[in-house]
């Protein structure tokens, strides 16, 4: 009993500390999404990749942890004209309507990442919640 006590308490804890960030958060940020947002996420690659020569999409099952918070991986390869392009596919992307998570970043220029054309590959991780209607 002792135990589900101290979860309550830390559950109802990390919701405060969560709804505080929320009413101060910049209201251009980015946003968490309500599950299932496929849709959303597709609306968010497709708009930024407008500009890519071409790319290949690969989406892990999302994973929910036990507080509802949901997140939806994409692996993402691009092909693009040059490292500017590249890079704006990225700020595209982080800068789109929902929240999202770029790690695992690689890029590869035969010619140096000037002006010439290169590929990347990247993790994308969206995050979405079940506790949100």
């Amino acid at each position: 009993l002792e135990n589900r006590i101290s979860e309550g308490a830390g559950t109802a804890a990390a919701m405060n500390s969560m709804e505080a960030a929320l009413a101060t958060a910049d209201p251009d940020s980015p946003a968490v999404a309500p599950y299932d947002n496929l849709e959303g996420v597709l609306a968010q690659l497709n708009g930024a990749l407008e500009i890519a020569e071409e790319y290949s999409l690969r989406f892990s099952d999302p994973v929910v942890g036990p507080d509802g918070a949901v997140r939806r991986s994409v692996v993402l390869q691009f092909s693009c004209g040059s490292f500017p392009d590249a890079r704006e596919i990225l700020l595209r992307l982080t800068d789109g309507p929902w929240l999202c998570k770029i790690s695992g970043l690689t890029l590869r220029a035969p010619s140096g990442l000037g002006n010439s054309p290169l590929s990347a590959s990247v993790t994308i991780t969206f995050f979405e919640s079940t506790q949100l209607t």
